[in-house]
């Protein structure tokens, strides 16, 4: 128990108020957790089960439950969310593809091509965009008439719409990460990805 207290004290300030144990990163402050005895929120908490796993020496926090962190053992920064559903790993020689959490268009087609993807489902007999503007345009759905596809009669063969702004800055497209800095990028890009 004395060397996982070891690693998480390296990346963690850890200090007790009213008899509750709180952990937060010392990077950006941030609370990872909270409880009565550090060995009991080791067991519970996915960020720390992560940080020990992969002798992580740094951890910060996006959205409040998403975080990610350096790996100088392994030379990869690792993303998660904090209840452990989801998580990844880059590193130099990563490669992002149209398709990938971590992918951000490059490009006003490759957005409109990414959202056309996103909702092709055979749940769905027309995808198609309109009302297209310089600031965004509306995804049309068309569900299909199928009953075994769709099981709620009341939306059968209807339609429904999404509307998408066009963002201020467009990302990479598909790209390779040449240094460490470039898999930290994805990594964020890929927890930008998964809340969206």
């Amino acid at each position: 128990m004395k060397q996982k207290k070891d690693i998480v004290n390296k990346v963690f300030n850890i200090t007790k108020e009213d008899e509750t144990i709180i952990i937060r990163s010392k990077q950006d402050s941030s609370l990872i957790a909270e409880g009565d005895t550090l060995g009991g929120i080791i067991k519970k908490n996915f960020t720390l089960g992560i940080v020990l796993k992969h002798d992580i020496t740094s951890v910060y926090t996006i959205q409040e439950k998403m975080h990610y962190g350096l790996s100088e053992t392994e030379n990869r920064w690792y993303a998660w969310s904090n209840n452990g559903t989801y998580n990844s790993s880059f590193g130099i020689g990563s490669e992002v593809r149209m398709g990938d959490d971590a992918y951000e268009p490059d490009c006003k087609e490759t957005f409109k091509l990414r959202a056309l993807k996103f909702w092709d489902s055979k749940i769905y007999e027309k995808v198609t965009i309109e009302n297209e503007t310089e600031e965004g345009f509306d995804i049309i759905l068309r569900w299909s008439t199928d009953p075994d596809i769709v099981k709620n009669k009341s939306v059968r063969g209807g339609f429904t719409a999404h509307h998408y702004n066009f963002p201020e800055q467009y990302g990479r497209g598909e790209w390779k990460a040449e240094t460490l800095d470039d898999a930290k990028q994805m990594a964020i890009s890929w927890i930008s990805g998964i809340t969206r």
